[in-house]
């Protein structure tokens, strides 16, 4: 197989959706139903590098994470059809999501923002009052930054 002008063989080449995140930015699925929550930290994120995939319930959310492979998550705490708690134990049932980063957004009172929490399932929150201040930082601390070549630590071989 040729790759960037030179052949490379390997005794058990892997699928390639197995190489993603060595060709395309880290993935970040977001779990929110406020429309303009939703573009803000699409805006966000996608001007910092990531790639962007976003659902606005707890039900689309099922059905667009096995595909979409994200890197991390963010959950809205409150949603439509779910609460966040709820929907991060199911989708870490799902298949490739069980090391997955999630990050609750939320509005309830917790000390600090990007702290690791007791909460099942979720690795980090933020209060929505410190949200544009410490998304970013909170992602790049769970997967890397976006414009640099780091590796996820779930993608490390």
């Amino acid at each position: 197989m040729m790759f960037g002008g030179f052949i490379l063989r390997t005794s058990h080449p892997l699928p390639l959706e197995d190489h993603r995140h060595l060709m395309s930015r880290p993935r970040i699925l977001i779990i929110e139903d406020q429309p303009l929550l939703r573009q803000a930290f699409s805006a966000l994120l996608g001007g910092a590098g990531y790639d962007v995939v976003q659902a606005v319930s707890g039900e689309e959310a099922l059905a667009l994470a096995p595909q979409a492979r994200p890197d991390a998550v963010t959950i809205n705490f409150e949603l439509p059809d779910t609460d966040g708690l709820a929907l991060a134990e199911k989708l870490r049932l799902l298949p490739g999501l069980a090391a997955t980063p999630f990050i609750l957004i939320t509005s309830q009172e917790f000390p600090g923002n990007c702290e690791e929490t007791p909460l099942p399932n979720i690795n980090s929150y933020i209060n929505k009052e410190d949200l544009i201040e410490h998304l970013l930082p909170c992602i790049q601390h769970h997967v890397g930054d976006a414009q640099s070549p780091s590796l996820p630590a779930k993608h490390h071989l």
